[in-house]
């Protein structure tokens, strides 16, 4: 029968290993050979990383670029070309500036734009065109698009002349049919948009154009054909909103337009894109079509919004156009920039340009638009204009400044022949010619440019140059002036003469007068001396002034500075001392001499000469203050050096002021190496990783943490070294160095040297016997073996066992060591860890399969290989060993089922461990770079070189292997059995449900409904345990990583499968811990980081992680031994035959003995909760036998569970409907009770069945009511009997008592549901009672009714009467008697109110068909009255008591019906209708000479003999 199981998964276990076979070769070939894209350039440079950056003119923005092409350009493009080429394709949307800004840099490889940009690009930077797209509008193909001039329609401009008195808005001058196209069209009319609108602004987005113009803020818009049908689509607008200016009739064209057509937009390439790739991407784009059946095809297309792409179209046809509107320069072949809109202006004849800043206006301008306002302003006339200016002039102090200020004038505008000023002789002038029009728009207009401008003051004088100067009118022009300054010399009408170009300009000859300044009487002053004449004189440079004599008869002299000093200025009364690093040897110096190269002043002052630098100083600049020390790298061996000797081959020196040559050597940090080309030696900086560089003639030294062979050459150019897993196997050093017991042999001493073995990456010594050696490996072993036989055991108990608490304590158990696997797995990243986090990771190596600290090596050898290989064989070895503990088991117990619980054991084995398994399968592939990346190590071995040594080569063969042995059959069967588990838990066969068995590892720690959550689990190991094998960079690896574990965490924390809560958070936490864990060591291994600020932080989250796993642990293992909330009772029934009676149960065992009692249908909406406090919580399992309690699937669960347990006693109660099942009724159980949903809950059918034997054995407690008990007395039995106590006597019925105020029910007698209802009843109301007046409360089934005088009676005298309505109540005669004399009383006393009818979940109401057919017969001869009562009282609105419900339910009820009591007078006795009806005694008559009255739902439901 185990033959078709074995045989699936030897099938699936095949097919996963070819599959996992074919794609680790393909990792092989592909980790062994370079991507197609590196060898796509001829010159060898690899592109840009096999990434091809496609750029396109975003003019909707970023976002809307992005939605629209990178399905085309990224996504499309990538897949096409990813398998082939290895070419990943990224999509850039650029601004206008952008565009151009970005293939200027080649920083893309393709550029899709306008075809106005695209064309100027192409002949700036030679594109190549690669295609042309198809537009899709309205449903059409479109190989073209136009321009519209648009506006509101309610606007008064209509016409091309109204737009100069308009506010016009376009998207940018690189814009094609939004400006360009519209200003071309324009142009042709006669009207410049440039110059003759109010404002031109340009906002860069059509959308904005469009409600610019429709808010009113722009009279007039510029955008392409489409755009406004574009808006309307989106409804920001409407087409009847607007009207088309100069529109062009076209019925070929879907869209209005204003201007000529324009081919649609192209894409390019750079001419550094090869030709192959080119044809490629054009041809991948061609194929692109909206109609295509192909949904790769054609989404491309439909996100786009075109149809196809077809050959390049004639885009030369544009730069005509571009060249008229003046956006293109043939001679320079450059086009404007979407930033150039001052450049793009130019002005009509008679106007020149305004200043860059006057041309664009900012008041009304929105942000982020560009507002050009009437940027021409008109030639002013006359062109030339001259003036004189006077300037500052030092008069002497005899002069008399009031009389020169009132003679001098000066007038604003030079005239021909006329007079420009009045000034005294000796006044400095300054004479200015302003150019009106300025050189730019000279250029504009063609005007002659001011080539020259000179000046003569006298007639027959020299011609001057004028200097020309850049000035900005009051207007914003910008212009030239030319200015001349001079000083009146004579005294008279001078004539001044001015020409341009050579020729005499218009205003000029001028004329200028000179007057003799008056003089004043002089007092000589300090730094004067007297004339002979009796004028003061200023004392010229290089003197002071001095006082000589004896007063009163002292003059003023002036007299030379002396050597060391210097005066510059004349009139001073002091010479001043030579600044530091200058000198004056002779007397009176005007200013002293700078030192010459090579000397100083050594930083004195006054100095009368420089002196000679010293050797290992310089000089290298004239005036010195102190000669410099050589600095670091140069020498200086000879005195007055101006400049030191560099040192030679890249040398430096150590200090500054080296004297000679012998002091260079190669700075720290660099040495001195052999150029690998020439073989010529000179400094080289150290290489970046690996290596210490002391220079200055010292070999590097290796870092600790790396490792050089020994006997390797340093001086080289490109030194080897090797990165070693950490510092302790690699002090650093001489190479060759290795820490203690590490063969400095082997690559990064990664191998211990024999007689040694290794324990968190260091070696030790072995011990000196064998025993000492072998001990903890035999031990390990040995320890295995027994867990493995004890896991084997556990894990296959019953499924009666297994309680939630014990699955939360596995569960908690199983997360601990997936996360301890998960530290395992850090240790495979690319990070160095650092206390406490390496202790961690040390101590989590338990779970990983390393046989180092077992001193396997001490026995084995230390051969890497071998020691892989027998990593590898952990795992069968375990499998084999619970293999051979079944074998065993099976011996001693013969029910043993080895296959099912071998794959279940070994299942839930590499459940919990396949991250190790997984991990140690393929670490051969789990590699690092070394230094300069020359080659890669094993990380867990770094003696073996990644795909580069035959030892690498065996462990990838035995790695492949390995995992197709274990991790990948069982990742096969874990996602088979998910998928099949729907169909498992529903299915008969056995087959089924053996192999449903085998599976219970994978779901026995979920909610049945999660029951796909395991395979999840192994998704996620697989992903982060192929992170360090994809991934060699640490950021890469944390950030992946990272992701992996935060996606599973919030998905996990969506579902909640576990079966706690509690797991599920503690799940969550712990996913949080490792990513917190991952986050402070790539903190930690950041260069600027601060380990101390980390450290601290790092323990804080492994105390919380330890907290956690010790207290969630003790949680559950209280849970576990601690049974809360516990039960004495569980009272196992079916609602539809018992609800009554089992609620009635609980009440009595409640009272009786306060016991916990639980209902099942208190719970029945989750089973696996309902199952598990049957396992867990409760002590007597009680059994309500009624007809159906068998066929109830979650009875037939509770029942088998319990005897699974055990510990649980379980007591029956037979019931009078309660038919046993036949043995070929268990045997054929499926068809007894649907158990199709049971196996999820661990329950089959054979477990069903042994409940159902086991139930009713004569070994089980049974407790069955003898008939002699009346009815309402029977669950008293039972109580009796569950609470081991005397169960009451049988006794007879007793009369009805005669006494007033009475509270009197009507039960059908012989249904014991409605019986409990009644005592239901009384038992919630009992307290209330006495409250509303009622004396007694009496039930009619415990009285005897023979005397039907004494019923009508007490009806008389009762408060009120109520009638329970059950299923047998209509042909229950007894029951139909007493509403007949309820209802007739009450009506003759006006108070039928005091008459309830209660109604129970099985009651019914009669038909027509009842009064007609059934009642003749329970009554013969009962006349109308006795019907018309009946009728009365099926009228009465009834009061519902729901005896399935809740007890705060049945109380809430209950006080419902009592409350619906009129408390009132008693009916008076003389209204009885036994005394006044004749007919109703007649049928009393009758039924009580009737054997047995007809009653349908009771077997006894009549009056016995009643006397008339």
């Amino acid at each position: 029968r185990l033959q078709p199981i074995a045989s699936l998964v030897c099938t699936m276990a095949l097919r996963w290993a070819a599959t996992s076979a074919a794609v680790v070769l393909g990792l092989f070939i592909t980790a062994s050979a370079s991507p197609l894209c590196r060898e796509l350039y001829s010159s060898g440079e690899t592109w840009r990383n096999c990434t091809v950056e496609v750029g396109g003119l975003a003019i909707q923005g970023p976002d809307a670029f992005r939605a629209q092409w990178n399905s085309t350009y990224q996504d499309y493009l990538t897949s096409r070309f990813r398998r082939s080429h290895g070419l990943t394709f990224v999509a850039h949307p650029l601004t206008f500036n952008e565009n151009f800004d970005f293939v200027a840099a080649k920083r893309l490889d393709f550029i899709f734009s306008n075809p106005g940009a695209y064309t100027c690009m192409s002949i700036e930077f030679s594109l190549v065109t690669v295609a042309s797209m198809i537009n899709l509008r309205k449903g059409i193909p479109l190989d073209r698009f136009a321009g519209v001039i648009f506006t509101r329609h309610d606007s008064n401009i209509t016409t091309v002349e109204d737009l100069r008195r308009a506010r016009v808005e376009a998207v940018s001058i690189s814009g094609l049919g939004a400006m360009q196209l519209q200003q071309a069209e324009l142009l042709s009319l006669g009207l410049n948009v440039m110059t003759d609108v109010q404002r031109l602004t340009f906002s860069y987005s059509q959308n904005k154009i469009v409600q610019d113009v429709q808010n009113g803020y722009a009279d007039v818009g510029f955008v392409r054909t489409d755009m406004i049908e574009r808006s309307e689509a989106q409804n920001k607008t409407k087409w009847e909103y607007f009207r088309v200016i100069n529109e062009i009739s076209d019925n070929d064209f879907p869209f209005k337009r204003s201007t000529d057509f324009t081919p649609e937009w192209p894409i390019g390439a750079l001419k550094h894109v090869p030709w192959e790739i080119m044809e490629l991407v054009g041809q991948a784009l061609m194929q692109l079509d909206y109609a295509s059946a192909d949904p790769a095809l054609s989404e491309p297309a439909t996100t786009g919004k075109f149809a196809t792409w077809v050959p390049p179209m004639n885009y030369y046809g544009l730069l005509g156009m571009l060249e008229r509107i003046g956006y293109y320069s043939p001679e320079e072949r450059r086009c404007l920039r979407s930033s150039d809109v001052y450049q793009a202006v130019k002005c009509p004849a008679g106007y020149v340009k305004k200043a860059e800043a006057a041309a664009f206006c900012t008041s009304d301008c929105k942000e982020g638009y560009t507002c050009l306002c009437q940027p021409c302003t008109e030639l002013k006339d006359p062109a030339l204009v001259l003036r004189v200016e006077e300037l500052h002039t030092q008069w002497s102090g005899d002069i008399d400044r009031v009389v020169l200020d009132a003679w001098t004038s000066f007038e604003d505008r030079c005239e021909r022949m006329g007079r420009c000023a009045q000034v005294a002789e000796g006044q400095r002038l300054q004479w200015v010619l302003l150019d009106q029009i300025g050189e730019i728009s000279r250029r504009q207009i063609n005007a002659p440019l001011l080539t020259s401008v000179e000046i003569r003051l006298r007639f027959d004088g020299a011609w001057s140059n004028m200097t020309a100067e850049n000035v900005t009118l009051s207007d914003g022009t910008e212009t030239q002036q030319y200015t001349f300054e001079s000083i009146a010399l004579e005294v008279g009408t001078q004539v001044v003469q001015v020409r341009v170009n050579g020729l005499q300009a218009e205003m000029s000859p001028v004329v200028i007068e000179h007057f003799e300044p008056v003089q004043l009487s002089v007092s000589c002053g300090p730094g004067e001396q007297a004339t002979d004449s009796g004028v003061c004189e200023a004392c010229p440079p290089g003197t002071h002034g001095a006082v000589e004599g004896q007063a009163p008869n002292t003059r003023h002299v002036c007299r030379s500075c002396q050597v060391g000093q210097h005066q510059p200025l004349a009139n001073q009364s002091q010479c001043l001392l030579c600044s530091s690093g200058r000198a004056a040897n002779s007397t009176g110096a005007s200013e002293c001499a700078a030192c010459v190269l090579g000397r100083s002043t050594v930083g004195q002052q006054g100095a009368s000469e420089c002196q000679v630098c010293e050797p290992g100083q310089e000089a290298p600049e004239e005036g010195q203050q102190r000669c410099s020390l050589c600095p670091r790298g140069r020498f200086s061996s000879d005195e007055g050096a101006p400049v030191c000797t560099a040192c030679e081959l890249g040398m430096t020196t150590p200090e500054v002021g080296a004297k000679d040559t012998s002091a260079c050597g190669c700075e720290e940090g660099s040495y001195f190496a052999r150029s690998n080309s020439s073989g010529a030696y000179r400094c080289r900086a150290c290489p970046a990783e690996g290596f210490d560089c002391p220079g200055f003639g010292a070999l590097p030294l290796v870092l600790p943490g790396f490792y050089m062979p020994e006997g390797s050459a340093r001086d080289v150019w490109e030194p080897r070294v090797f990165r070693c897993r950490s510092e302790e196997p690699c002090p650093g050093g001489e190479p060759g160095a290795c820490s203690p017991f590490h063969d400095a042999t082997e690559v990064a001493c990664g191998v211990c040297e024999s007689g040694a073995y290794e324990v968190g990456g260091v070696c030790q010594p072995c011990g000196s016997s064998t025993f000492e050696n072998a001990a903890p490996l035999v031990v390990i072993t040995l320890a295995a073996i027994t867990c493995l036989a004890g896991f084997g055991f556990g894990i296959n108990m019953s499924s009666g066992y297994q309680t939630h608490s014990l699955l939360n304590i596995l569960a908690l158990v199983s997360l601990i060591v997936s996360v301890a696997q998960t530290f395992c797995l850090f240790r495979e990243l690319a990070i160095t860890w650092f206390a406490p986090l390496d202790a961690l990771l040390n101590i989590a190596s338990f779970v990983s399969f390393e046989l180092d600290a077992t001193k396997f090596t001490c026995i084995f050898g230390v051969d890497p290989v071998q020691g892989y290989i027998c990593r590898q064989c952990i795992a069968p070895a375990g499998m084999l060993v619970i293999l051979l503990s079944l074998a065993v088991k099976r011996r001693i117990a013969k029910a043993t089922h080895v296959v099912v619980e071998f794959v279940n054991t070994t299942g839930a084995l590499l459940n919990a461990l396949f991250i190790s398994v997984l991990l140690s399968a393929v670490t051969p592939v789990v590699c690092y770079s070394h230094p300069g990346g020359h080659s890669a190590s094993v990380r867990s071995n770094p003696s073996i070189l990644c795909f580069a040594s035959g030892a690498h080569t065996a462990m990838l063969v035995v790695g492949v292997f390995a995992v197709l042995i274990v991790p990948a059959p069982f990742g096969a069967f874990s996602a088979y059995l998910s998928w099949k588990f729907p169909e498992l838990i529903n299915s008969t066969r056995s087959q089924d449900l053996k192999l449903l068995q085998c599976g219970r590892f994978l779901f026995i720690r979920f909610k049945p409904e999660k029951y796909f959550f395991g395979p999840v689990q192994l998704l996620r190991s697989t992903l982060i345990c192929f992170v360090p094998v994809f991934f060699t960079r640490m950021e890469h690896q944390v950030v992946l990583v990272m992701a992996v574990q935060l996606m599973f965490m919030l998905f996990q924390q969506a579902l909640r499968p576990w079966r706690s809560d509690a797991t599920n958070m503690i799940d969550g936490v712990l996913s949080a811990i490792l990513v917190l864990v991952l986050m402070c060591a790539s903190l930690a291994n950041n260069v600027q980081a601060d380990l101390r600020l980390i450290q601290p932080l790092s323990y804080v989250i492994l105390a919380i992680f330890a907290l956690l796993c010790l207290g969630a642990l003790f949680v559950a293992a209280y849970h576990y031994f601690r049974r809360t909330p516990f039960y004495h009772h569980f009272i196992c029934h079916h609602k539809a035959g018992a609800a009554a009676q089992a609620r009635l149960l609980k009440m009595r065992l409640q009272a009786l003995n306060n016991s916990s009692v639980f209902v099942d249908s208190d719970d029945l909406q989750n089973l696996d909760s309902l199952f598990d406090i049957v396992k867990s919580n409760v002590e007597e399992l009680v059994v309500y036998l009624t007809r159906d309690t068998l066929t109830r699937p979650w009875c037939a669960g509770e029942i088998a569970t319990a005897f699974q347990t055990g510990k649980v006693r379980v007591t029956a109660i037979w019931t009078d409907t309660f038919q046993p099942p036949e043995d070929w009724q268990i045997d054929a159980v499926e068809s007894y009770v649907d158990i199709s949903g049971m196996s999820k809950y661990g329950l089959v059918g054979h477990d069903i069945q042994e409940g159902f034997r086991r139930l009713l054995d004569s070994k089980t407690r049974i407790i069955k009511p003898p008939a002699d008990v009346l009815s309402s007395s029977r669950l008293d039995f039972v109580v009796a009997c569950l609470a081991e106590r005397k169960p009451p006597l049988p006794k007879d019925l007793e009369p009805i008592p005669d006494q007033e105020d009475m509270l009197l029910v009507s039960v059908e007698k012989h249904n014991q549901e409605a019986l409990a209802a009644a005592s239901i009843f009384f038992g919630k109301v009992s307290d209330k009672l006495l409250e509303v007046g009622v004396s007694l409360a009496c039930n009619l089934c415990d009285h005897s009714l023979e005397d039907f005088s004494a019923v009508s009676s007490a009806i008389g005298q009762a408060r009120g009467v109520l009638i329970f309505l059950s299923g047998g109540t209509l042909r229950c005669l007894e029951q139909l008697l007493v509403i007949s004399e309820a209802m007739h009383c009450a009506d003759m006393e006006g108070n039928s109110s005091s008459v309830v009818p209660v109604l129970l979940p099985d009651s019914q109401f009669p038909g027509a068909d009842y009064y007609k057919d059934v009642l003749p017969l329970l009554l013969p001869d009962h006349g109308d009255d006795l019907e018309s009562l009946i009728q009365a009282f099926f009228k009465l609105i009834a009061a519902p008591l729901s005896t399935h419900a809740s007890d705060e339910v049945l109380r809430a009820q209950a006080s419902v019906i009592l409350d619906r009591m009129v408390i009132g007078k008693a009916i008076r006795q003389q209204h009885s209708l036994f005394h006044t009806s004749s007919t109703f005694r007649r049928s009393v008559s009758e039924a009580a000479r009737s054997t047995a009255a007809p009653c349908a739902a009771s077997p006894a439901c009549s009056l016995g003999r009643v006397a008339e």
